[in-house]
């Protein structure tokens, strides 16, 4: 799995570089049931 390292943007499949944790580059998994659904839409309809 590819990682990234926050402070300095590199890639790397290391978990630590330098003392510092790597993240993961890929987005989290997807879910259908969205629980911030009504919330989003709600946001966008105060703005509109």
């Amino acid at each position: 799995m590819i990682r990234k390292n926050p402070d300095t943007g590199q890639y790397t499949v290391k978990d630590a570089v330098d003392g510092t944790e790597t993240v993961s580059t890929h987005p989290p998994k997807f879910s259908y049931p969205d629980d911030m659904a009504e919330y989003r839409r709600r946001t966008r309809e105060d703005t509109e």
